[in-house]
């Protein structure tokens, strides 16, 4: 069929960026040094911020991270702007999009918002308390997945092509930390804080990739799917008389926001070293355990095959043609094949998911009583793949009322992370806010990592004393 090899491209790479599109690295690693900054305790619970007084935000002035990476490649190894005759055009480069790539990719992206933090200190023991509001969505596929995209059918008629694992794994949930520090002595601080989560939807694929065979004539492709998907969340699935599915619908109402069945529990360690005045050693592991979902389970399973005989879109290129049919129409045929390809389990399993753990080891030296540096390593480890990411930082201390960052990171082997971090105080108020790659704000789409932490705190009973000393 004419349509056949061009329509196999287009419906592949819409699978390709739909699977991505809607995703988008923990927080910035240059607040980690932001020692004026009570938020620290998140990413090491040893690390206690403001060492005097008391802390707190409230809904509406309260922290928001907002993070995204890649495995090194960026939105502009896809589309970017055309030379030559197209050089008014953005154009698709299937080809450097392709050669950007590792055998297995993922794009990552994370929002967390804190509806509450409190926090104070009592002589060497410190306490905080946040409640936040948390989701993620991890993407990940094949190169062969985008090789079917680049190279179309021709390369493989007569025999067949696997893509490769592909799938989305994700979860929305609301964390109640209770974070504890305690001053060993003058040279260890130890930190811990317990987290009980309240699962509220989750995504959760195992094993998903796809077989496609086609006859020597490129006539059609049979293509065969395995493995699974399980969903918690507000989704009723409805099935054909053959177990197949026929139909999703959705009911979010305020039962969902409510949702306390599905519970889990993580822990952060963390410890402070300080084995001379002026250097310090530290070292953490966040969010180290899972949530068990047991309410709306629909355990999904991919077992099937259909035949792709291509798509005619002639008539949907023009609006005005009296023969116009939608894109939509011209492939929902298609669309309830491949729905039809997946069957529904009806045992409706429980499943667990893990939070993405994070570790980091750092270092820091005081080259004046107001400016150190700082050196981190940090590694986001999740679903078998380990993101890792290294950042060297110069830290200043103005009086009690202004801290500035600067840093450079490598993340994912992207070279091009110069980060900033502010902090100013006036009165009882402080704001912050901090990013690892200033650059991206100019050029989000040469950008492989993304992230922004800002918030207000109020202190209480601060002394500046006992904080950072005049410049």
């Amino acid at each position: 069929m004419k349509y056949l090899k061009s329509n196999i491209k287009f419906l592949v790479l819409l699978s390709v960026l739909g699977l991505v599109a809607g995703n988008a690295h923990a927080q910035p690693n240059t607040m980690y040094y932001m020692k004026n900054i009570s938020q620290t305790w998140e990413m090491n619970p040893a690390n206690t911020g403001i060492e005097s007084g008391w802390h707190f935000s409230m809904p509406g002035f309260s922290s928001l991270d907002l993070t995204m990476n890649t495995n090194g490649w960026k939105y502009s190894d896809l589309i970017h702007q055309g030379t030559g005759q197209y050089a008014d055009s953005l154009i698709v480069d299937l080809d450097k999009f392709y050669n950007k790539l590792d055998d297995s990719n993922f794009m990552y992206e994370k929002t967390n918002y804190s509806f509450l933090t409190i926090g104070f200190r009592t002589g060497k023991h410190v306490f905080n308390l946040a409640l936040t509001e948390k989701e993620f969505a991890n993407a990940f596929f094949g190169n062969n997945l985008v090789a079917l995209v680049k190279n179309g059918n021709a390369p493989y008629l007569g025999s067949s092509f696997n893509t490769g694992s592909f799938g989305l794994n994700g979860i929305h949930y609301r964390e109640l930390a209770l974070g504890y520090a305690y001053d060993l002595n003058k040279k260890v601080t130890l930190g811990m804080t317990a987290k009980i989560l309240f699962g509220m939807g989750a995504a959760q694929s195992k094993d998903i990739n796809m077989s496609v065979q086609a006859p020597g004539d490129a006539s059609y492709l049979t293509v065969e799917g395995a493995g699974q998907l399980n969903v918690s969340g507000p989704f009723q699935f409805y099935s054909s008389p053959d177990g197949l599915i026929d139909s999703v619908a959705s009911n979010f109402d305020g039962s969902y926001m409510t949702n306390t069945g599905n519970m889990g529990f993580a822990v952060d360690l963390g410890a402070v070293f300080k084995p001379t005045d002026k250097v310090t050693l530290s070292a953490s592991i966040i969010d180290l355990g899972s949530i068990g979902w047991k309410t709306d389970v629909t355990n999904l399973t991919l077992n099937g095959q259909f035949t792709y005989n291509g798509v005619n879109i002639d008539n949907s290129l023009n609006k005005n043609d009296p023969n116009y049919k939608s894109p939509s129409d011209a492939f929902s045929n298609l669309g309830d094949s491949i729905k039809h390809a997946f069957s529904i389990d009806n045992t409706n399993n429980t499943f667990n998911t893990a939070i993405p753990v994070k570790v980091y080891i750092g270092g820091s030296y005081q080259v004046k009583p107001n400016i150190e540096v700082g050196g981190l390593a940090r590694a986001r480890i999740y679903n078998s793949q380990a993101s890792l990411s290294f950042t060297a930082s110069g830290n200043a201390y103005i009086r009690d009322f202004f801290n500035v960052s600067a840093s450079y990171s490598i993340i994912e082997g992207s070279y091009a992370n110069l980060g900033l971090g502010l902090g100013l105080r006036g009165g009882p108020v402080q704001f912050y806010m901090v990013t690892d790659n200033v650059l991206s704000a100019v050029n989000p789409a040469n950008a492989s990592s993304l992230n922004l932490r800002l918030g207000l705190n109020f202190l209480i009973g601060y002394n500046k004393d006992k904080n950072r000393g005049p410049i």
